[in-house]
């Protein structure tokens, strides 16, 4: 591990609490760190991708992670945390940019070092609750390729992770991610009952988190629309927006009531629609950066024109206006991840091959530690056979 003072530490720790209270500060804080090729300045950089992509400037955050790894890479250390949560922090920018492959790419390499760190910094894992980082970052690998159009992929890396579910369940947090996936492909191909049966595993399993629940019975609600039954659709939405348990956030509920709102508007109780849309927007969530999200403009202009509205406050505009904005930055993320790749290649050669260095070290320890445990075998053994013999001459000659 790279050489960090202690009032480095403390000024990153400092930085790390201010990320969401005060991003500007944070960023201010590190920026000392920068462009210091060292493991000192890749953990400033990961703090300060941060604190852009919370103001919700996420090409400069997707660059400040890139020069992150980039540095981790090229530094003398190995970690394997860092290196995980930077990859899975581009690989979800790239994700809600809609660059699936980029995604998919990004996530298997955040997995990569998941696994790593999982299995080289166990105790620590299992205190934090991190033994299963690498499930999560597969099925998030898996989601990105599906909706990338590899579907075979996908489903390879689905089963391998539900061989793990066969005798027992301990990852509960993976087992819902895969039936929520299960169920929204039994959706796609019509198999409504399927779907139903999938979703509720997950509202009535024990100690899976409200994010997940959330997520299932959002799910459901979109199943009931489908069946034709509106008003158990309704139920299930509000039931979604209105879920207790941690874990659940604002663009869970935003996205339940944007459907909701969606769902009023196809039943003709447009004004009810109008108030559900809104309410999804009073919530602030940053959503410019996602088209599934900028949707909500599009309904909000549809629910004026049906209530016959002089004015629509523009909403059309800003939809237009977001969706050109979004696509501006798709070429952004795409330029910066081509650059990222061009200028790593060198570093991540290196740092593969102090992971090689590492498991070789690993190898001839685990090797000297069996070769001496077996010459202590043996001297134990020969030992016992020599005090036999000792013994068995006494009473011979006491005889």
């Amino acid at each position: 591990m790279g050489y960090v003072s202690v009032s480095q530490t403390e000024t990153l720790n400092t930085a790390k609490n201010l990320i969401y209270k005060n991003p500007t500060a944070a960023i201010d804080l590190v920026a000392n760190y920068l462009d210091q090729d060292n493991y000192l300045s890749a953990k400033a950089y990961s703090i300060t991708g941060k604190a852009y992509e919370v103001q919700g400037l996420y090409t400069t955050a997707y660059g400040a992670y890139a020069k992150g790894i980039n540095t981790l890479y090229g530094a003398d250390t190995l970690d394997y945390y860092l290196e995980y949560a930077i990859f899975n922090n581009m690989a979800m920018i790239a994700f809600e940019s809609n660059q699936y492959n980029m995604s998919s790419n990004l996530y298997g390499k955040a997995a990569e070092a998941a696994e790593r760190y999982v299995k080289h910094d166990a105790g620590v894992a299992a205190y934090y609750n991190e033994q299963y980082l690498p499930n999560k970052m597969k099925f998030y690998q898996a989601n990105a390729m599906y909706d990338a159009g590899d579907l075979d992929g996908a489903l390879d890396i689905y089963l391998e992770l539900d061989k793990q579910f066969k005798t027992e369940v301990k990852d509960v947090n993976t087992y819902a991610l895969l039936r929520n996936e299960y169920g929204l492909n039994a959706k796609a191909v019509k198999k409504l009952n399927d779907a139903e049966y999938y979703f509720n595993s997950i509202i009535n399993m024990d100690k899976v988190s409200g994010y997940y629940k959330q997520s299932a019975m959002h799910n459901l609600a979109l199943v009931k629309m489908e069946m034709g039954d509106t008003l158990q659709a309704l139920r299930c939405f509000n039931e979604a927006i209105n879920l207790p348990g941690q874990g659940i956030v604002d663009k869970q509920r935003f996205i339940s009531m944007m459907d909701k709102g969606e769902l009023l508007l196809d039943m003709n109780k447009n004004k009810e629609a109008v108030h559900a849309l809104h309410e999804a927007l009073a919530l602030g969530v940053d959503i410019k950066h996602d088209l599934r999200l900028i949707n909500i403009y599009y309904l909000l202009e549809r629910a004026s024109k049906k209530l016959n509205l002089d004015k629509s406050d523009g909403y059309g505009d800003i939809y237009q206006g977001m969706i050109a904005s979004h696509i501006k930055r798709q070429g952004e993320i795409i330029s910066q991840e081509k650059a990222r790749v061009f200028h790593m290649a060198l570093n991540e050669a290196k740092y593969n091959e102090k992971i090689e260095a590492l498991k070789r070290s690993y190898s001839y320890r685990l090797f000297f530690n069996i070769v001496l445990f077996v010459a202590i075998a043996i001297v134990i053994t020969y030992l016992g056979v020599w005090c036999n013999i000792k013994l068995k001459i006494r009473r011979t000659i006491t005889r």
